[in-house]
């Protein structure tokens, strides 16, 4: 564990596929997403296998989670080290845009 994460975040349970958590993301393809009422699934390949990922699990290596899934990206709200050594959240986008999907 980093020194410094908030302990609220430490202590939040993982949620979603243990492979994708803790990953880096360039280890993960995107392959799409899937429409449900009531329900949408994000869709990541890891190592030849395709995993279904929903809002709030967990995923990245920097204590991710998925925030909003749209059509072509998800939005993961990440802990980063900023100036100082401190930590801050940050959203982020993933494919990042004008990337590949």
């Amino acid at each position: 564990m980093r020194s410094g994460v908030p302990a609220s975040v430490l202590s939040q349970p993982a949620t979603g596929w243990p492979q994708l958590q803790h990953q880096d993301m360039a280890q993960l393809r995107w392959v799409g997403t899937l429409d449900k009422p009531g329900e949408q699934q994000a869709l990541f390949a890891f190592h030849g296998l395709v995993y279904p990922v929903h809002v709030g699990d967990s995923l990245g290596q920097d204590w991710g989670r998925v925030t909003q899934i749209a059509r072509d990206h998800v939005v993961l709200r990440e802990w980063l080290t900023v100036e100082n050594g401190q930590w801050r959240a940050v959203l982020r986008r993933w494919p990042a845009a004008g990337g590949s999907p």
